[in-house]
């Protein structure tokens, strides 16, 4: 585990201690237990914790149970699972009483912490100041200089070292003597390193020689080490080169001695840089020499705990191929960086201005290119624009022909045809009176006269005298008449459709759906339901014929139509089908009231 996880589990578990009250139940005794187990054995606390939640749910014990999720999301934020610990925090959040001030200041400081590690520095700062005016209300000085500190933090990796010492004066107004000295020398040491970064080197030096005092009391090599770099970066901005060499130096000996890698790793950068701007070739030699081998080092370390926590979860013969897999990555990524770092030092610089002569050169090729194809995809993209408006333009005039020829059959049918046979029929009819025969004949001609009249209504469209829904109960009872069909209407429509011409091309539609159905799918009985759904009008057609394969079946005529129909009302088409098990076609057209 690296040392800024070390820390960051020590202040969780920091704030976790100021929750913990004294036990009066046996689930306040497994929380604590669990929470003990936190750092050594999170398997083990993990499934106490599991267990003593459903207990304190059960027995309706809100602080346990807040607690209880409060240590399930420090499990998870160990994990760097942050979507999980913020489910639990939230949660602990939820079920504490309003009573409960200290776990919920514990609680909003676990949240700050999770957003704090995932980069959402804005919403880690808005946390914490909920959790501090919590302590504050407490008086609790431990909570506010914990609060304070880390909001310092956030700030300054956000770059505002102005704001981050507002937040670190804070901390110490309220430190006083009654806190520990790590507590106080991290505090120091972050107000040190915010005045480095506003380049106020006097007042940087003041706190960092101030911090050393408090961990030196408490023996914190880390933390001295870590102040050992500050101080030798410090050194050598302001060009006191022997100081600087000094406070490096003795950073890289508490680091090696005490086996803090990380810091090992800083301070040999920093005497790396320290000897290069000096000018010292070997020396530089011999620190980038270390510098690679602690890297590696620090590689190997962060590979076998991770593999040490895989084996510690997983027991099974999957995981350990797992496990495998991971080592043999790692060889082949220390490989290949083993190449990398030996074809940096071999290229001069002549070969480098030549990579950086091609990438300007492949560079400029890709973008004429890239404008190129621009230009092509535009051109392609307004002839498809004139191809459809064409399209367009022809369907529409077709469409117009077509009705234009419907209407004026329809009115030769209605006035010439309808209007003979009607003669016939009433002539007939004097004969027959007369006669006292010709029974079938007259019954057929009728038939024939009510045929005729469906026919020149259908190419018509709706009548000025109908509504929309008359039509289609018209057509229902026609198509009924013919024996042919049954048909089941479904029309829930809270306004009348008007008389216009989306119905006109609406009932055409309708009339093709079922002229298909007739002709090609052998049904007995076809579904229409129309409905307004949020400002669409939803047409469903259906029918128990034999089905076909829409990807196999070229569309006719009648198909290119009806599409077209659609695509005029601005509508979508659907179809469902496949062999034997019928059609269900669904049109979706615009429609407001």
């Amino acid at each position: 585990m690296s040392e800024r996880k070390a820390v960051y589990l020590l202040t969780t578990m920091f704030c976790m201690l100021l929750s913990v009250g004294s036990a009066q139940t046996s689930v306040a005794d497994v929380n604590r237990k669990a929470l003990d187990l936190l750092s050594s054995d999170p398997d083990s606390a993990f499934q106490l914790l599991r267990e003593n939640l459903s207990l304190t749910q059960r027995q309706k014990n809100l602080k346990e149970h807040g607690v209880c999720c409060n240590h399930l999301g420090v499990y998870y934020q160990n994990l760097d699972s942050f979507a999980r610990a913020q489910h639990f925090f939230f949660r602990a959040l939820k079920s504490y009483p309003e009573s409960c001030l200290l776990e919920r200041a514990s609680t909003l400081n676990n949240i700050a912490n999770t957003y704090q590690r995932s980069g959402h520095g804005s919403t880690a700062i808005d946390f914490y100041r909920r959790a501090q005016k919590m302590y504050v209300d407490l008086q609790n000085r431990r909570g506010i200089v914990f609060t304070a500190n880390n909001i310092g933090i956030v700030y300054a990796a956000a770059g505002e070292p102005g704001e981050a010492l507002k937040a670190y004066n804070l901390a110490l107004q309220y430190a006083g003597n009654q806190l520990d000295s790590l507590n106080i020398g991290e505090v120091m040491l972050n107000k040190g390193a915010a005045f480095l970064d506003m380049e106020r080197y006097d007042s940087a030096e003041v706190y960092f020689r101030l911090s050393d005092t408090y961990f030196r009391q408490e023996n914190n090599w880390l933390a001295l080490a870590t102040l050992g770099n500050n101080l030798g970066y410090l050194y050598y901005l302001t060009d006191n080169f022997e100081k600087a060499f000094e406070s490096y130096y003795r950073a890289l000996s508490i680091s090696s001695r005490r086996q803090l890698p990380s810091a090992r790793l800083s301070a040999i950068e920093g005497l790396h840089d320290l000897h290069n701007y000096l000018g010292n070739s070997d020396s530089v030699s011999h620190y980038f020499n270390e510098w690679i081998t602690q890297k590696e080092q620090l590689f190997r370390e962060k590979t076998h705990s991770d593999l040490l926590e895989l084996e510690a979860r997983y027991q099974n013969e999957k995981n350990r191929k797992n496990l495998e897999n991971e080592r043999e990555r790692s060889v082949l990524l220390n490989e290949r960086n083993a190449r990398q770092s030996w074809l940096i030092w071999t290229l001069s610089v002549a070969l480098i201005l030549l990579l950086v002569i091609l990438v300007f050169v492949e560079r400029l090729h890709r973008q004429k290119k890239h404008i190129r194809e621009l230009a092509a995809e535009q051109d392609r993209l307004r002839m498809d624009r004139l191809l459809k408006e064409r399209e367009s333009d022809e369907l529409q005039a077709r469409m117009h022909g077509e009705q234009e020829e419907r209407k004026r059959i329809a009115s030769e049918l209605h006035d010439r045809v309808g209007g003979l046979l009607a003669t016939i029929h009433l002539q007939l009819q004097v004969t027959d009176e007369a006669a006292g025969v010709g029974e079938p004949l007259r019954e057929t001609l009728a038939e024939t006269i009510r045929e005729v009249r469906n026919i020149s209504h259908n190419l018509a469209g709706i009548g000025s005298h109908e509504s929309f829904e008359e039509v289609l109960e018209n057509w229902r009872h026609s198509v009924e008449q013919s024996g042919k069909l049954q048909v089941e209407l479904h029309i829930d429509l809270p306004v009348g459709i008007p008389r216009n011409e989306t119905a006109e091309e609406l009932l055409k539609v309708i009339r093709e759906l079922a002229a298909n159905t007739i002709k090609h799918a052998e049904a007995t009985q076809i579904t229409l339901q129309l409905a307004i759904v949020d400002e669409e009008l939803q047409l469903i057609f259906e029918d128990n014929g034999k089905g076909f394969d829409p990807a196999n079946v070229r569309g006719g005529l009648g198909m290119q139509s009806m599409r077209g129909r659609v695509e005029k009302m601005g509508g979508k088409l659907w179809i469902d089908s496949y062999a034997g098990h019928g059609t269900t076609i669904i049109l979706s057209i615009p429609f407001k009231k």
